[in-house]
C-alpha cells in the first residue's frame, strides 16, 4: 500500500539542504535559495516548500529537489523567474497538485 506525504517520516520524504540543491540541480546556492525562500520584501519563493527549517536549516523535500531540477533547466534556458512562477501556478490549479513540476 502507498502512502500518503502526511504518513511518511522525514526521512522517507527525503530531506535536503540549500547547498545539497544547489549542487544536485547544478545551480548557485544564492538563487536556489531565493528559489525555496524567496527574496525579502522583493520576491516571493518560487516553490511551497514543504519542510521548511528543521534545526535552523532549511531543508526541501524530494519533491521540491524536482521542481528546482526544472526550475533550473528553464532558467538556464532563458525564462524569467516570473514566467515560471505564472507556469507553475497555472499549471498547478489545473492538476490540482501542489508541486507541478514533480508529478506523473
Amino acid at each position: 500500500m502507498r502512502k500518503r506525504l502526511g504518513e511518511l517520516g522525514l526521512i522517507e520524504t527525503g530531506l535536503y539542504t540549500i547547498p545539497e540543491v544547489s549542487e544536485l540541480v547544478d545551480a548557485p546556492q544564492p538563487k536556489v535559495r531565493v528559489w525555496v525562500e524567496g527574496h525579502k520584501d522583493k520576491q516571493e519563493p518560487v516553490i511551497q516548500n514543504q519542510l521548511g527549517k528543521i534545526d535552523g536549516k532549511t531543508v526541501v523535500s524530494f519533491a521540491n529537489l524536482i521542481e528546482m531540477r526544472v526550475i533550473a533547466r528553464l532558467v538556464v534556458a532563458g525564462v524569467k523567474l516570473q514566467e515560471i512562477r505564472r507556469i507553475m501556478d497555472e499549471v498547478s490549479e489545473m492538476l490540482e497538485h501542489p508541486h507541478p513540476f514533480a508529478t506523473r
